[in-house]
């Protein structure tokens, strides 16, 4: 990661200076803008590459409207600038046990991914409540809703956007979130669906996320619940 951010820092800082030059013609302006742009979006995908291979060195039983929460801080400026009314319904649940950064990485990720679709002034509903397992096994868990009233996922995308390098962004996605959002799911023994309309009317899109609550149980948990008593 080093390798790859530090020139990639470097260059971008001297095209930031040079942008400063109040000298610059208007095309060589714009040339510097792009390459920013580029830049950015090579940075992006090393970042995501990267954490799609990154860890917490334990899990631990953490509180999922706690982790919700620091993602919404840090979106908070772009949700300022939107407009976007976001519409909270945290329930009493239990405390996962899981990967409680890998699991911020992915409310970020579709979070982030449903400020992008959202026009100015649309509504992103945020739930987490108590559940059972959608293959009617009865296992308890945990399940967060992220729906949004952005442009929606086009028809003939929406079986592959869980697949890499796939985006409904054009030049300015990397198509790496999905599928690393996927990945980690998949880790904790969990599931997700997906519905997405583009209805001129009625358009957006729905995450449905499950978490089994002994997903990540084992000899790891037992060892700290153990020492907890």
């Amino acid at each position: 990661a080093h390798e790859i951010n530090n020139p990639l820092a470097a260059v971008t800082n001297c095209i930031y200076l040079a942008l400063t030059d109040p000298g610059l013609g208007d095309v060589t302006r714009d040339y510097l803008k792009t390459a920013e742009q580029e830049l950015a979006r090579v940075a992006h995908v090393a970042t995501q590459t990267l954490r799609f291979y990154k860890q917490s060195s334990a899990p631990e039983l953490a509180d999922l409207s706690g982790i919700m929460e620091s993602v919404f801080s840090l979106f908070a400026p772009r949700f300022r600038v939107s407009s976007i009314v976001v519409e909270r319904e945290y329930e009493t649940v239990e405390k996962l046990f899981c990967y409680n950064d890998e699991l911020r990485q992915v409310f970020a990720n579709l979070i982030g991914n449903a400020l992008d679709a959202t026009a100015r002034g649309g509504r992103l509903r945020i739930r987490i409540k108590d559940a059972r397992g959608w293959d009617n096994s009865g296992v308890r868990g945990v399940k967060v809703i992220i729906a949004d009233t952005g442009h929606g996922i086009p028809l003939d995308l929406r079986k592959q956007v869980f697949e890499p390098f796939v985006t409904t962004k054009d030049s300015t996605g990397t198509g790496l979130g999905l599928w690393v959002t996927e990945g980690i799911i998949r880790k904790h023994k969990g599931n997700m669906v997906m519905r997405s309309s583009t209805d001129p009317i009625e358009h957006g899109t729905v995450f449905s996320l499950f978490f089994p609550l002994a997903g990540l149980a084992g000899s790891s948990r037992s060892k700290k619940m153990a020492s907890d008593v």
